[in-house]
């Protein structure tokens, strides 16, 4: 089973995504947050395999949203969501070392299938 964090700074998509992760029997959605402060507290005491990140309205900035991550779950594998490859948050999250980018225009099956 894979544990998944999901950061999303849209309350609507946030529930959204931990449903969808919730349908799936190889993955386990471990909570969401908003921001990085959120995760922090949320995530004091996980262990996630994976880290589900929307891009749109990061904060902090991208790239201070993923080290924070990535410094206190090195381990976890960072999948970033956007709605455009070439945004400038998207090439900031793959310049900051993502293990994948998922377009938001994809079939939600590609999003389980790129967190397991």
């Amino acid at each position: 089973m894979v544990k998944v964090l999901v950061v999303d700074a849209q309350g609507l998509i946030l529930d959204l995504l931990e449903g969808a992760l919730a349908s799936d029997p190889e993955l386990e959605p471990l909570g969401g947050a908003g921001d990085l402060a959120e995760l922090a507290a949320l995530g004091s005491g996980a262990s996630p395999d994976a880290v589900l990140v929307d891009l749109r309205g990061a904060r902090p900035s991208v790239p201070e949203l993923l080290a924070g991550i990535k410094a206190a779950w090195p381990r976890a594998r960072v999948l970033a969501l956007s709605d455009d490859a070439g945004a400038p948050e998207a090439l900031a999250a793959m310049e900051a070392g993502v293990e994948g980018l998922i377009l938001k225009d994809g079939r939600p099956a590609l999003l389980l299938m790129a967190l397991k």
